[in-house]
């Protein structure tokens, strides 16, 4: 089977749901969506949960009437994501809607209606826009309680693109699974690279471990080459290099978490990369 064929038949029939909760990342979610759905010939589902803002009374209005108008609010701005949404569609894919408005946990619902999705598409949180996890779903909720595969698309940065994926190894379970949930997207992309910072003691175990997985990758039908750095003083700082030296489209990493919550690390990678990634970013659990 050629290349090209295999390609055609990665996901054929799959469903990508975006999480269009309003924040400013939003269009980069739903370009990048598209981007897939055409590529891949998958259905699009759009969802979005909004908590509306805590009412403290004043100015002359009761708890009741300032809950009130934030939940139109709160309706309106989801009323307008699902004309943008829906508007975007030029026939190329299925698209279905739907959202919530409620004081429970916006990312528990998104996991819900995302259960019959191959992959999640979300926003990482912004920095410029603080409120937005409060009101809508966190993504380091999504990719640790999802169960699927989650894509964080920047709105500042690298578009999503097709040249390069960057699959950043380490050996464990966490980035096994990423793999072989991230594979079906990989066999779209016209480079794969599998990339590993290593101490020089750890080398040649690495080096294995890398060989492995390329011929695992290879096996399935999607050409792939390795690369493995040495590390000098900062492994972050040396993958991030890379992957900017390797120009990447996709970076797909494993992601899990320490005892607290505060203390994240994705497949080797500080939280600061990876939950606020200047190109698409590919997590798995």
């Amino acid at each position: 089977m050629s290349s090209s064929a295999i390609r055609e038949i990665a996901m054929t029939g799959a469903t990508i749901a975006l999480d269009l909760s309003p924040c400013l990342g939003v269009e980069a979610v739903r370009r990048a969506g598209s981007v897939l759905a055409e590529r891949v010939e998958a259905d699009l589902l759009g969802l979005a949960a909004l908590r509306p803002s805590t009412a403290i009374a004043g100015d002359g209005y009761a708890a009741g009437e300032l809950i009130a108008i934030n939940r139109d609010a709160a309706a309106a701005n989801l009323g307008r994501a699902k004309l943008a949404f829906m508007a975007a569609g030029d026939g190329e894919a299925r698209r279905e809607w739907r959202s919530s408005i409620s004081f429970d946990s916006p990312a528990s619902w998104i996991i819900a209606e995302a259960r019959g999705a191959d992959l999640i598409v979300a926003s990482p949180e912004s920095p410029k826009d603080p409120d937005s996890a409060a009101r809508g779903a966190r993504a380091i909720d999504l990719v640790m309680g999802s169960g699927r595969p989650v894509m964080l698309a920047p709105a500042e940065g690298r578009c999503l693109g097709f040249g390069t994926a960057i699959l950043a190894w380490k050996d464990t379970r966490e980035t096994r699974r990423a793999a072989l949930d991230a594979a079906p997207f990989l066999r779209l992309f016209d480079r794969v690279v599998v990339l590993a910072v290593a101490h020089r003691d750890a080398s040649k175990v690495v080096a294995q471990q890398l060989s492995s997985v390329v011929g695992w990758l290879v096996r399935h039908g999607i050409a792939t080459e390795l690369r493995q750095e040495e590390e000098a003083h900062d492994a972050t700082v040396e993958l991030v290099a890379q992957i900017e030296e390797l120009q990447a489209d996709l970076v797909v990493a494993g992601a899990y978490g320490r005892p607290r919550m505060s203390a994240w690390v994705l497949g080797g990678v500080t939280c600061d990369y990876l939950l606020h990634p200047d190109r698409c970013v590919l997590l798995s659990h």
